[in-house]
C-alpha cells in the first residue's frame, strides 16, 4: 500500500514517469503476496475460494465506491450462475423424452455467463420445471412423426439465458409440434375467456385449466404450467412471452428486470 501510494505522488509530481523500473518492485509485491495467499489456500490447485455468506455481506457492504469494476466484480460474485440449472433442465428433459417414447432432444444449452440473484429468482426456476415438462411431452414428436414431416429425425431444444437492455431472459425453445392456436381459442371461447387477438389467446393459454392435450397424464395436459411461469414472471416484475408456429416449434420467455424495482414512495 505504502509502494503504490509513494509512486502516486512521484507521478503526480513528475519526479518519475510510469515505467517498467517504476512499477517492477509494486508487481513484485503483489506477486509476492499471492504466492503466499495460493500457499495457505491451495488456489492453484482448486482455483475455488469458499467465503462465509455473512463475511461476504460485510464486505459488499463496505464498499465505498459501489462503480468501480473490482466492486462489480465482487458484487457478482455473490451471483448465481444460471448455467447449472439450464443444464439441469436439459437432462431432464432427454429422461422425460426418453420415458415418453419421443425421439431422441439434444440440448443446446447458452447461458452467455448470466448470474442472477438465487433467492430472488427461485420461484421462476421452480415455474420452469413445468414448461420444460410441457415442451417434452406436448411439442417435441416421436422419430417417425419428426421424419414424415420432413422434421430430422432428433428433436432440438434450447435452453438460454442473456440479457437485454435492463432485462434478463431466460428462454426455452423447441423445434416440436408447435401450438395449435385453432384449439386454444376454442378451448378459450367454451370457458368464456377473451379470444379475439392473438395476444387474447396467449393470455388464455396462460389461464388455468385451459389446455390443448387431448388426454392429462402424470406429466402434463392440465394446463397450469404457463400459468405458474407468468406469476412467476409478473411477481419480479416481468411478463411471459410465447412465441409458437404450428409445426415448426414453441419458443418461451421469461423477460424480468434484471435487478428489481424500487418501493414506490407513499403520498403525503
Amino acid at each position: 500500500g505504502e509502494q503504490c501510494h509513494q509512486l502516486e505522488s512521484q507521478l503526480a509530481d513528475g519526479s518519475v514517469s510510469a515505467t517498467p523500473v517504476a512499477v517492477t518492485p509494486i508487481a513484485a509485491a503483489w506477486q509476492a503476496f499471492c504466492d503466499r495467499l495460493d500457499g495457505l489456500l491451495g488456489l492453484s490447485g482448486s482455483r475455488t475460494l469458499v467465503v462465509d455468506w455473512a463475511e461476504y455481506q460485510a464486505v459488499v457492504a463496505a464498499v465505498v465506491d459501489a462503480d468501480a469494476p473490482w466492486a462489480t466484480w465482487v458484487r457478482r460474485w455473490g451471483l448465481e450462475p444460471t448455467r447449472p440449472h439450464l443444464e439441469r433442465f436439459g437432462e431432464q428433459a432427454k429422461d422425460l423424452a426418453s420415458r415418453l417414447g419421443k425421439a431422441e432432444v439434444e440440448v443446446d444449452v447458452r447461458d452467455h455467463g448470466v448470474r442472477l440473484d438465487g433467492d430472488r429468482f427461485a420461484p421462476l426456476w421452480s415455474a420452469l420445471v413445468h414448461t420444460i415438462t410441457n415442451a417434452v411431452a406436448h411439442g417435441v414428436e416421436d422419430e417417425t412423426t419428426r421424419v414424415a414431416a420432413g422434421k430430422a429425425a432428433q428433436a432440438s431444444l434450447r435452453l438460454a439465458s442473456f440479457e437485454r437492455d435492463t432485462a434478463v431472459v431466460v428462454e426455452v425453445a423447441d423445434d416440436g409440434a408447435g401450438i395449435d392456436w385453432p384449439a386454444v381459442a376454442a378451448r378459450a371461447e367454451a370457458r368464456g375467456l377473451p379470444c379475439t387477438t392473438a395476444e387474447d389467446l396467449r393470455a388464455a393459454l396462460c389461464a388455468d385449466g385451459v389446455s390443448t392435450a387431448a388426454t392429462v397424464s402424470t406429466v402434463a395436459g392440465r394446463g397450469v404450467g404457463l400459468g405458474a411461469l407468468r406469476a412467476a414472471c409478473v411477481e419480479l416484475g416481468g411478463r411471459l412471452e410465447i412465441d409458437s408456429r404450428l409445426g415448426a416449434g414453441t419458443t418461451v420467455r421469461c423477460v424480468v428486470p434484471a435487478t428489481p424495482a424500487a418501493p414506490a414512495r407513499g403520498g403525503a
